[in-house]
């Protein structure tokens, strides 16, 4: 019979050389006693999980990007690097994700079109332009509640500027640019909507991150 103080507590002898008195089982003993093969198969299950992952996610990059090239080069767009781009940015293998990310890049990318294509008319074309049409357009992501697409927006802006200032014409840029990343966009989309072929589930307890 326990003492009291001690009741719903696990205890464990000392083997090697008891002394009459019990000693409480530790996690530390607890996890030095567990099998060795379990603890391989579960880092092996996390290792092919990890591999899975990333050829899964990587098959599904290379078909969007590819699906969207081919149709920005037969709708003979100006620039399907854009939609290769924005293909491969926003997809991830969860479809609510892809979402989210897709949703900032085009927002990022009309705002910043946008602001870049209304600066040309007022800005001269030189680096200060640049800073300024970035600046401008970062600023006003935030004011209308776009904090996640601010870079991409400043991003987009100065390249407007900068085709202008080599002789393309800024909402010709523009226009096309949109087009082109919401054709990656959606093609992103789509991929991500197909059901994953292979599914693994990694045990609880070896999860490190917790």
């Amino acid at each position: 019979m326990l003492p009291p103080n001690k009741r719903g507590r696990v205890w464990q002898t000392d083997r090697a050389g008891w002394n009459g008195e019990l000693q409480p089982l530790t996690m530390k003993t607890i996890v030095s006693s567990s099998p060795p093969r379990q603890q391989q198969a579960c880092e092996l299950t996390t290792r092919r999980s990890t591999l899975i992952t990333a050829l899964q996610l990587s098959l599904r990059a290379a078909v969007a990007a590819g699906s969207a090239v081919a149709i920005a080069q037969y709708l003979a767009l100006q620039y399907p690097v854009y939609a290769l781009i924005a293909a491969v940015i926003v997809l991830d293998l969860s479809p609510s994700k892809t979402l989210q990310l897709a949703l900032q890049r085009l927002a990022g990318t009309l705002v910043g079109a946008t602001v870049g294509a209304v600066l040309s008319y007022f800005l001269p074309l030189n680096p200060l332009a640049i800073l300024v049409s970035i600046l401008i357009a970062m600023l006003l992501s935030y004011v209308v509640q776009l904090q996640a697409a601010a870079k991409l927006a400043g991003y987009v802006c100065g390249i407007v500027i900068l085709f202008e200032a080599h002789g393309t014409n800024p909402w010709s840029y523009a226009f096309y640019r949109v087009i082109e990343t919401f054709l990656g966009i959606f093609m992103a989309v789509l991929v991500s909507l197909v059901p994953k072929l292979l599914r693994v589930d990694i045990p609880a307890e070896t999860d490190s991150s917790k």
